[in-house]
């Protein structure tokens, strides 16, 4: 909605009964901030329910001001704070510059992991996600899973990225997911190398550590 250059990418939204809308993962603010908007503000009778501690029947709405009928929150923060200070504060071309960039270097990392034999895309980039997988050659299921697993905790170990994790046909797959407007397309590509190169590694090495366990009980 702020960024002229990817509007495109809702195109349709008009047609939602509901939307919801993470604020962390595309507003740059800090959890828990998000917002549930919807086309008939009678579909929040759904969750209506009063209770005498609460918010009585008898309440009066001109009276009180009562989210709690708006919400499955009750007493909360006040996180639209967070939103209204970075639009008034940044303004809403700088805003919609931020969010365009952590978009180019999502699609950066998109083309790196679609020309890598080592890595399968998983899903096309929409916004700021990637999902993918290191997939090697001549890998079975198993070994694949162990690999995917594994390369998420060297690479957090070793202080080079935190990757997100998630299953997609019932198999581990890593997500990256770009929420640093300073991240380049530079950086983006180095990461996904980082990966493949860590999947092979995981790979060799477990397979030496098989060879090697295979001599040795062939010698015995």
């Amino acid at each position: 909605m702020l960024s002229d250059a990817h509007r495109d990418l809702l195109d349709g939204i008009s047609t939602a009964d509901s939307i919801t809308i993470d604020f962390h993962k595309l507003l740059f603010q800090a959890i828990s901030c998000g917002a549930l908007l919807l086309r008939d503000r009678n579909d929040f009778e759904v969750m209506r329910k009063h209770a005498d501690f609460l918010n009585p029947e008898d309440d009066d709405p001109e009276d009180t001001l009562n989210h709690v009928e708006r919400s499955l929150q009750t007493t909360r923060r006040f996180d639209a704070l967070k939103v209204l200070v970075t639009l008034r504060s940044l303004g809403l071309d700088t805003v919609a510059a931020m969010i365009g960039r952590t978009v180019d270097t999502a699609r950066a990392a998109e083309r790196a992991v679609a020309a890598d034999p080592h890595l399968e895309l998983i899903s096309p980039c929409m916004t700021n996600t990637v999902v993918l997988r290191w997939t090697g050659s001549d890998v079975s299921p198993s070994e694949r899973e162990v690999v995917n697993v594994e390369i998420r905790r060297r690479l957090a170990d070793t202080g080079q990225a935190i990757v997100g994790r998630t299953r997609v046909d019932g198999e581990a797959a890593l997500k990256l997911t770009f929420v640093n407007p300073v991240c380049t397309p530079d950086l983006a590509r180095d990461l996904v190398r980082r990966i493949a190169d860590c999947g092979n590694n995981i790979r060799l090495e477990s397979r030496e550590i098989l060879e090697a366990s295979a001599s040795g009980a062939a010698s015995c």
